[in-house]
């Protein structure tokens, strides 16, 4: 009967060893005894695997804790501690100690074993100690309080099995299993809600975190060492309701890291200290436990320790400092090893800026958080503080995103930047990476810009008056305000990107047009066209036009430059051929003209030499009937068809397009107005009204009549009319009449609504009408009318002449004199609005 019992607790003994393997997929086919010469079938006794509670994340889920952890025959008894020690003798047998040297195949188990306390010898352990076995040994032994010699002896063999029969390990079962779940949850490694006796995957998981996290050797059993820290820990005073003089340095610890306790600490620790020192361990990656342990403090003496914050001195420094400038968030322009002031407050921006803990010290979070972003190129989408520098450099470059800019990185910014990258020939991705960066800071590095001093800006500043763009008539090295000026006159003339600066594109573009083929001294065959075009529009060159650019063809493009406000250099450029073709087009559709000289004659052919019909003056407006190849033109004007030179007319291509214009007939219907000499003020200036319509619509306008037939009109309709119309301007048509001696033309404007504008278009009105017609200059008044005074839009009223005037009568009588009266309508609004 005593065989049987002391059979039955080797095979307990064997099945709790096995069970330590893990689940039963994971379990191998081991024989536990190696020190026995009987073996033993693993079909002797059954073990069920064992997990804690499911909501720790395990998921071989397979058994309960708290059902029976063996199925056992439950007659064994084991009722002394006499029967278990002959167990013990039995299984370690008591022949030749196992030390260094020896061969034996107990050796092999005994590296087993050693491996599962934590101590691994080899992953293929032979029958041989030798010094790897002898050095886990006497750690072993050191571990567990023994003789440290490296002798496997009995009693280091005895505590060996002690520990693998220990049942607070994987598959065990014992009261005190539930103690330890809840001490471990309140240091922070959490098994079960529920805890209960079984000793399962879970527990032994946490139980390996605990280990690992305190520097214990980690084999997941609940043994002598991991249960003496754990009650280490809880006793401590640096917990919730404890009360201890280092309480006060570590608030104020805690205070400098950014977790602040209290102004003025004690030695209580209560729930805030608590809190804050959760908030510390959760913020660096620790355990969270409340408990101010030794991990915890040994964080905070380290992050203390660094020479990363103010007062310290290190080669990193420069680094930081770099990095942090990169990020917009400069330190110096010249940084060195030491972190004083400045180098803390930026590092406080930094860690304000992206919701770090505010404490100066370039911690390993805050260096985390700028390698991150020192290896992440800004892109769409990012808010972050370095896309506000990237903003404000590019602005400096002529790449405005916002006035007021903001650290977030929009399709704005990201257009920007494409349009940056595309501009400086790099990838236009939008994204801000180190070749964009390192661009635009190569840029902004130039000499080459305000405030730099270079020996090339000598050739720079002669380049550009050759250019049309003068610096100075004694040039020097300094790049200084007037030199920007020009250049930015350049690049917005050329059409280059305006920023001040002398970067790749501007000087290539220098260098093109300094070398340009259409230039004094140069020959092609296309210089011949420009020839041509320059004498269709009154610049002549030669009468027999050939391939050579020289002296006569320079001051041709330089007179042309200059008569149209080109930069004049001489160079028949981009601009210069835009100019020059527009205006050709312009001659083969444009309708009007407007007289630039103060008085231009009209002659019968093309030329000075023929007969002078008229003349005309300046701001006069003309009909062009066509273009002559000599570039004079043939134009209709004030009753008279001739000729005159197109280098004194300024070619208006519907001059009147997108013009609105409320045309109002006075009188009308019952009103007739002023009657004499056979002529009726409301047929005469209805009649001069439709004509003028007419010459109106010719020139692109939009007119709107306040009547057309002979109706009747309140003044307040017509004033509404023009008000509601969105129209542009107004102008109401009258004939005079008073005693017959009266006569002459004249305007009136009101200084109700558009005081300045209304006095402008009546005197282009008076001026035009009386250019056509020639009465008399009655002037043109400030004039109390209703049509006036109450629209709200540039507005005049016409007196044309007076019908009870026997000279006004005779010419208004005349269609021909209705005709010019209409042509200086016309002409007074081309006149007004350009």
């Amino acid at each position: 009967m005593r065989g049987r019992r002391i059979l039955f607790l080797v095979l307990l003994i064997i099945s709790l060893i096995f069970n330590a393997q893990g689940t039963l997929a994971e379990e191998e086919n081991l024989d536990h005894s190696p020190y026995e010469t009987a073996e033993y079938s693993e079909n002797d006794t059954e073990v069920e695997q064992f997990d804690d509670n499911p909501k720790d994340g395990i998921t071989n889920e397979s058994f309960d804790e708290n059902q029976a952890e063996e199925s056992v025959d439950q007659n064994v008894e084991v009722s002394s501690e006499e029967e278990i020690l002959e167990v013990q003798s039995y299984v370690y047998g008591q022949s030749i100690t196992l030390q260094k040297g020896i061969s034996d195949s107990r050796v092999i188990q005994l590296k087993i074993d050693l491996s599962k306390l934590g101590f691994h010898v080899s992953d293929n352990p032979n029958e041989n100690f030798g010094p790897a076995t002898e050095q886990a040994v006497r750690d072993f032994q050191s571990y567990y309080g023994l003789t440290s010699n490296g002798i496997a002896d009995e009693v280091t063999l005895a505590k060996i099995e002690e520990i693998l029969v220990s049942p607070l390990q994987n598959g065990g079962r014992h009261e005190d299993v539930i103690a330890l779940k809840e001490n471990l949850s309140r240091l922070g490694f959490h098994v079960s809600d529920n805890p209960n006796t079984a000793y399962g995957p879970t527990t032994t998981t946490r139980v390996k975190e605990f280990q690992k996290y305190y520097g214990l050797v980690v084999n997941g059993i609940g043994d002598e060492v991991t249960l003496a820290k754990i009650e280490e820990i809880l006793a401590s005073p640096l917990q919730n309701g404890g009360r201890h003089e280092d309480a006060i340095a570590l608030k104020e610890n805690l205070s400098r890291l950014g977790f602040h306790v209290s102004d003025n600490p004690n030695a209580v620790y209560g729930p805030t200290t608590t809190t804050r020192v959760k908030e510390f361990q959760k913020y660096y990656g620790l355990v969270v436990n409340g408990i101010g342990d030794e991990v915890t403090l040994a964080k905070i003496e380290e992050i203390l320790a660094s020479p990363l914050q103010n007062g310290g001195r290190h080669e990193d420094v420069i680094t930081l400092k770099e990095n942090l400038s990169r990020l917009g968030f400069h330190v110096s322009d010249n940084p060195n090893t030491a972190y004083g002031p400045t180098t803390e407050r930026k590092v406080r921006e930094f860690q304000l800026f992206y919701g770090l803990r505010n404490n100066g010290i370039a911690d390993g979070i805050t260096l985390a958080k700028i390698e991150e972003l020192i290896n992440s190129p800004m892109s769409r989408g990012d808010y972050r503080q370095d896309v506000v520098d990237l903003k404000n450099k590019l602005a400096q470059l002529g790449f405005v995103v916002s006035v007021t800019p903001t650290p977030q990185f929009g399709p704005a910014t990201e257009q920007a930047v494409k349009d940056f990258q595309r501009y400086y020939g790099l990838t236009s991705n939008g994204i801000a990476g180190d070749t964009t960066l390192n661009k635009i800071d190569e840029i902004l590095s130039t000499p080459f810009q305000n405030g730099g001093s270079h020996n090339d800006v000598i050739t720079l500043k002669e380049n550009l008056s050759r250019l049309g763009f003068h610096v100075s008539n004694s040039p020097n090295t300094a790049y200084g305000p007037t030199t920007t000026t020009r250049v930015k006159e350049f690049q917005k003339y050329y059409g280059l990107v305006v920023n001040g600066i002398a970067d790749e594109p501007t000087l290539a573009k220098i260098k093109e047009l300094l070398n340009w083929p259409y230039r004094n001294g140069q020959s092609s065959p296309e210089v011949i066209q420009i020839k041509k075009n320059l004498a269709l529009v009154g610049y002549h060159v030669s009468n027999n036009p050939n391939e050579n650019y020289g002296p006569a063809t320079e001051q041709a493009v330089r007179d042309f430059q200059r008569d149209y406000g080109l930069r004049v250099n001489g160079i028949y450029d981009n601009p210069t051929n835009e100019k020059l073709i527009a205006l050709i087009n312009e001659m083969d559709t444009a309708k009007f003209g407007k007289v630039t000289a103060s008085v231009l004659n009209i002659r019968s052919q093309s030329n000075t030499n023929s007969t002078i019909l008229g003349n005309i003056s300046q701001n006069t407006i003309v009909e062009i009937l066509s273009t002559e190849s000599n570039g004079w033109y043939r134009v209709k004007v004030n009753g008279i068809t001739g000729y005159v030179s197109g280098s004194y007319i300024k070619l208006v291509t519907d001059p009147l397009a997108g013009k609105i214009i409320v045309l109002d007939p006075g009188h009308g219907g019952s009103d007739p107005g002023a009657s004499a000499n056979g002529l009726v003020e409301k047929v005469v200036v209805l009649d001069i009204s439709l004509r003028a319509k007419k010459l109106l619509e010719e020139a692109g306008a939009t007119v709107i009549m306040t009547r057309t037939t002979d109706v009747y009109l309140t003044l307040a309709q017509r004033s509404s009319i023009g008000n509601s119309s969105n129209a542009h301007a107004f102008l109401s048509v009258h004939a005079n009449a008073f005693n017959g001696s009266a006569n002459g033309t004249e305007t009136y404007w009101y200084n109700t609504y558009q005081s300045s504008n209304s006095q402008k278009l009546a005197s282009a009105i008076q001026t035009a009408t009386l250019s056509k017609l020639g009465l008399y200059d009655r002037g043109v008044k400030l004039g109390n009318f209703h049509v006036i005074r109450e629209t709200r839009i540039p507005s005049a009223l016409l007196e044309v002449g007076f019908l009870d005037h026997s000279g006004d009568a005779a010419a208004l009588s005349k269609s021909s004199s209705r005709d010019r009266t209409a042509e200086a309508i016309r002409d007074g609004f081309i006149d007004y609005f350009n």
